[in-house]
């Protein structure tokens, strides 16, 4: 028994040892102890006094195998804490996750130096134009980054950023370089697929964002293709400091929210985005028609009565009167007040582009035509012998109004409803009609003018018996 109580003894001792690190155990630092080694079952590396009392054992540990300083005794343990080292805790991944008007889905994952968005859309049979994501509160001087797919397979990655409710521009250096990620999932041209992209790593954990979506996808694959104005649109804040553990993907039975942690309230008359996008639709048609009507059917007529008829019928100016001014003038007051209140109503912004801008010209110009035309009549010197200048800015400023009114619907059938409205395609119809208008309406005109040199010679003959009438007024009795 004896020797085996010498191996557990030791086996303790080593353990001490290997606690310890080289602690206060007086095996190593009292090598002439005999009495001491031959208790302890240890000595230095040179005493194999405890060694001969265990050759009985099948496999003896001699002492001599025992490392004698105790740096070296950590050999066994080394491996097992090689091996804790090894096994490295799985870092934490961190974003956040919602839907937004139940259009649209973002998911956002923290992961190191690099965060990525995920894209889709909320119903799972809605197939989408395109997506984006801003960074910012509001869409004027937000950097946007705008995704859709191609029909080769392909996603388009388009940063771009608007000084206003405007189409946007490409970016050359945005302030957060993306790149397409490849995980993208699903059926990039078919429903629900996800748009996936990866920017660096920000520094604030609640990141202000806006978002927007559209049904329309851009149909070409350059950054710089014109897109059509989104579906709906809307701003939104994400917490990317919360664990996505403990996050549960949204999901259309749990709601969606603007703002994480937040229930959207229910609004049961609130109309859906495509509702808001008919009735934007239908205004803008009203806006087209009215000032069609006004601009090139009423206003060139009136203007033709005036150019052709005034040599032979005298009733000439009362119908240009009523045409110019009781006709064309609340078609002239609807369309533009309708333009102004669908803009308002869609949040596309005012007078931010050529086609708003030369719309409120042409108002402008409408108003000052009006006022000279009545300054014309209702203001005249009875002694004019020549036909006074203001008749000839009258004549000027109608032909430049027709010619912005042409310019005006070009824009809006070529660019203001392809970007803005998009919910069907102009028929090439009315592409027909205007060039036949920009042609015909010009042509009666000019054919006009060869009744001036008739005109002219009316004008001066009035002129001449005007005084001869005056002074046989100014000569007859009293009565």
């Amino acid at each position: 028994m004896r020797p085996v109580i010498h191996l557990v003894l030791w086996t303790l001792y080593a353990s001490c040892a290997l606690g310890r690190r080289g602690g206060r155990t007086g095996g190593d630092d009292d090598d002439d102890d005999d009495g001491r080694q031959g208790r302890d079952g240890d000595g230095d590396d040179n005493d194999d006094g405890g060694g001969g009392k265990m050759p009985e054992l099948p496999e003896p540990a001699s002492p001599s195998a025992v490392p004698s300083s105790p740096a070296s005794t950590l050999s066994p343990p080394s491996s097992s804490t090689s091996a804790q080292d090894a096994v490295q805790p799985t870092p934490v991944l961190k974003g956040d996750r919602t839907c937004v008007n139940e259009i649209m889905c973002v998911g956002i994952t923290v992961n190191g130096s690099a965060t990525t968005f995920d894209l889709s859309p909320f119903s799972p049979d809605d197939v989408p134009g395109w997506m984006a994501i801003g960074f910012g509160e509001q869409m004027a001087g937000s950097p946007m980054i705008i995704m859709w797919a191609n029909p080769d397979g392909s996603l388009t990655l388009s940063q771009r950023q608007a000084e206003d409710c405007v189409q946007p521009s490409v970016v050359a250096n945005p302030p957060h370089t993306a790149t397409v990620v490849s995980t993208a999932s699903g059926d990039l041209m078919g429903p629900q697929p996800t748009f996936s992209f990866s920017i660096p790593t920000l520094a604030q954990d609640e990141l202000a964002l806006i978002w927007a979506y559209c049904d329309t996808n851009p149909g070409a694959p350059d950054t710089d293709t014109t897109i059509t104005q989104h579906l709906d649109s809307g701003a939104f804040v994400m917490d990317v400091s919360q664990p996505l553990a403990s996050l549960a993907a949204p999901s259309p039975s749990s709601g969606s929210s603007l703002v994480p942690g937040q229930a959207p309230m229910a609004n049961p008359q609130a109309r859906s985005p495509l509702d808001e996008l008919r009735i934007y639709e239908s205004m803008i048609k009203a806006h087209a028609v009215m000032f069609g009507i006004a601009f090139l059917v009423l206003l060139p007529s009136g203007a033709l009565v005036a150019r052709l008829t005034r040599t032979w019928n005298r009733f000439w100016f009362p119908a240009h009167w009523l045409i110019q001014f009781f006709l064309a003038g609340p078609l002239v007051v609807a369309a533009f007040g309708v333009a102004v209140s669908a803009v308002k109503r869609h949040r596309t912004g005012h007078f931010n582009d050529t086609h708003k801008k030369v719309g409120l010209a042409l108002f402008i110009l409408y108003i000052v035509q009006c006022a000279i035309g009545a300054f014309i009549h209702f203001v005249k010197s009875p002694k004019r012998t020549r036909r006074p200048p203001q008749n000839y800015g009258h004549a000027i400023v109608g032909l430049v109004i027709f010619g912005l009114a042409l310019y005006q619907v070009h824009l809006g059938y070529t660019f203001e409803w392809p970007v803005f409205v998009a919910t069907s395609v102009v028929p090439h119809g009315v592409s027909i009609a205007w060039t036949i208008w920009a042609v015909g309406i010009p042509l009666l005109y000019a054919l006009g003018l060869v009744l001036l040199p008739r005109q002219w010679r009316q004008e001066r003959r009035l002129a001449e018996e005007k005084p001869v009438a005056l002074e046989q007024t100014q000569q007859r009795p009293d009565m």
